[in-house]
């Protein structure tokens, strides 16, 4: 059982990983085919910030360094209908480096401990105001990133547990078009980088900081034979689409969280059972029940290793009622998700509410795989990965 065990930690360790390839590549690749053209751009962005650890009680007090390098794919012509409705300008691919060894932590605790990491992540361009020749827009990102340094490799680094982890950004700034071809760029930028719980301690960093950089476009995309084939036949190809009416969904899946400082961890699987209302192309409301099962409960006899912080549990099973807003981009869904415990036999008795996010990829638009990250406040309780099916 034990090896058993060991072997599921292990295909845990690279399922992210996995999940996030797919995420790149569909987000690259899954561009409208009856677009006429494509332009493309290129993005380098400087980077200058500092932590936002509230608990260390110096917030903004140390020094990042890092640069942004992204490809994008502009959106120009024959713009998919999601995209208008959330003023969507690219999408693309962004490489981030940051260099973290500049942290400090408390009382000198955690420097140089803490190394660098290296994100390749799926974002998206979006147009929040245009004033003249300048545009001011928000680019949310995410994806996969490996860190050189994490607590089993340097003990003082409480804050990433394992080499690969999730990476969130977000940057807000302006675009100061100085050509058809040259834009000048300026704004602020937040990441977030953690495991989800996969091994523990997973504080988490997040980071702030501000930018300077450069759009490139060099010209537009000119057709291949095989487009100009495909438009001289009259066929008239159509982009995936999810599902356009309501419906009913459901979700089974199995996660980890790690065990307190040890190269191991708890399992459980999580389920859900809702209805889906179909707002518009970009937007899907829905409602419905969670229910998480615990393959391994709190014992107090034992609590060092069966202690799961907010996630604790006496019973099997713990359930609640959310609503959720998805967000659709082709084969890529976001969801975002808030819900209040109907049954939880739980250690602290203040976690009455939860709340979750995360990406589905649609295979089909009845079938997708879901990675979701569930949520305590502001700490990770564990990352879910299931199998979705829509009716």
């Amino acid at each position: 059982m034990a090896k058993i065990k060991m072997k599921l930690s292990g295909l845990f360790k690279f399922i992210p990983s996995v999940l996030f390839a797919g995420f790149l590549m569909l987000m690259s690749h899954q561009a409208p085919v009856y677009a006429q053209q494509r332009s493309t751009s290129l993005v380098v962005k400087p980077v200058f910030g500092a932590h936002a650890l509230l608990d260390q009680g110096h917030l903004l007090h140390d020094r990042l360094y890092g640069v942004d390098l992204a490809y994008q794919k502009n959106l120009e012509d024959n713009i998919p209908e999601w995209a208008k409705i959330a003023r969507a300008k690219s999408y693309g691919l962004e490489l981030v480096v940051r260099n973290f060894d500049n942290f400090r932590g408390v009382g000198d605790t955690i420097s140089h401990a803490l190394g660098s990491a290296f994100g390749l992540l799926a974002q998206i361009e979006i147009r929040v105001l245009k004033l003249g020749k300048t545009d001011i827009v928000f680019t949310p990102a995410a994806g996969a990133s490996y860190s050189t340094k994490t607590f089993f490799t340097h003990r003082e680094n409480r804050f990433i547990g394992s080499h690969i982890n999730e990476m969130l950004k977000a940057d807000v700034g302006a675009q100061f078009s100085l050509s058809p071809n040259f834009k000048l760029l300026a704004g602020l930028g937040y990441v977030h980088l953690s495991n989800g719980g996969y091994l523990v301690p997973n504080g988490g960093l997040n980071t702030v900081n501000a930018y300077i950089g450069a759009k490139i476009t060099p010209g537009q995309h000119t057709k291949s034979s095989a487009e100009k084939s495909r438009e001289s036949s009259g066929l008239n190809l159509r982009p995936f689409q999810t599902l356009q009416r309501n419906s009913f969904e459901f979700m089974a899946g199995f996660g980890q969280r790690g065990v307190f400082e040890q190269k191991r961890a708890k399992y459980r699987s999580a389920f859900f059972a809702g209805y889906n209302f179909h707002m518009n192309d970009l937007i899907t409301i829905k409602t419905g029940v969670d229910a998480i099962y615990y393959y391994t409960v709190f014992d107090p006899l034992n609590a060092n290793e069966t202690f799961q912080n907010y996630g604790t549990s006496f019973d099997r099973w713990r359930t609640g009622l959310s609503l959720s807003s998805d967000f659709n981009f082709w084969r890529v869904t976001i969801n975002t998700q808030i819900g209040k415990y109907l049954h939880y036999n739980r250690f602290f008795k203040n976690a009455t509410w939860y709340w979750g996010f995360g990406p589905t990829i649609y295979v089909t638009p009845h079938i997708g795989i879901q990675a979701r990250t569930y949520m305590h406040f502001a700490q990770a309780d564990f990352v879910n990965y299931g199998l979705v099916v829509k009716l």
